[in-house]
Formats: C-alpha cells, structure tokens, sequence
C-alpha cells in the first residue's frame, strides 16, 4: 500500500468486518515485499478496525539462494495497523510474515520508523515472524 491508502472497517461489536490482507511477493532476486505498508515520515497508509480483526499475512519468494532483503511484512515511515476498539469486541491484530530463503535480511516481520505502529487499545496484538535462510544467512530475523 502506498500514497496514503486505508482500509477500515467502523463497524462495532460481535457484527463488524473483519479486515483480512494477504500478499505473496513475485519470486525475484531481493526486495520482494508479502505485505508492505509504507509512509511518507508524516502520514502513512493504515489498517484500522475498531471491533472487526486484523489479520494480515504476508509471504515473500525468491528465486535462489543468494537473494536478499525479502520481507514477508514490512510497515515503515508512519504507517500503522490500529485497533481503536475501546471495549472488549475491540479488534484483535494478528500479523504473520514469512521471509524468503536466501543470503541476508530475509526477515519475517520488519517494524521500522520511529513513527511507525501496530496498536491496540483493547484487543491483543500477536506478531508471527519466520525468517528465511539458505544455511548460509549472516543477517537473518524472525521479526522487528
């Protein structure tokens, strides 16, 4: 997502929309992005739900072993993923990513920027990260 894109879902208690995003990278040689949430350093792109789930997985590919800086989700510059739910149906975030196998910086989950969120105000938050490696990784992560 780019250019100050939003999904949201307002809807409140145990019958709102549920926000599901899932994305597989191409199989290139580095920079493959599952998901990729990018900001501007001021305002961002962003996911928000009030009551209905988060859920978000992100899967990159590469195709050989030598690649790098493939990242199964990546937020960063401002962006965020927000519950705002204040009661107990607030909406819970769950992220999971999966880096692709190569040489370095194949992370699973890569949180970056100092303006950057994943937040709830009630629901929980579980972060799944894999990092991928072909045996030979010097700088690979599960997440942030």
């Amino acid at each position: 997502m780019t250019n100050r894109a939003a999904i949201t879902s307002t809807g409140t208690d145990a019958d709102a929309a549920t926000i599901t995003v899932t994305g597989t990278s191409g199989a290139g040689d580095e920079g493959g992005r599952g998901v990729y949430l990018q900001g501007d350093g001021t305002s961002a792109d962003y996911i928000e739900s009030v009551d209905g789930n988060i859920s978000i997985t992100g899967t990159a590919r590469s195709f050989n072993t030598a690649s790098s800086d493939n990242v199964g989700f990546l937020i960063n510059s401002a962006a965020r993923v927000n519950s705002t739910g204040t009661t107990a149906t607030g909406a819970t975030v769950t992220i999971a990513g999966t880096g692709a196998a190569g040489e370095d910086n194949n992370t699973g989950i890569w949180i970056a920027g100092a303006l950057t969120r994943v937040q709830s105000e009630q629901g929980d938050i579980t972060l799944t990260g894999t990092g991928g490696s072909n045996g030979s990784a010097t700088r690979t992560h599960r997440s942030c």
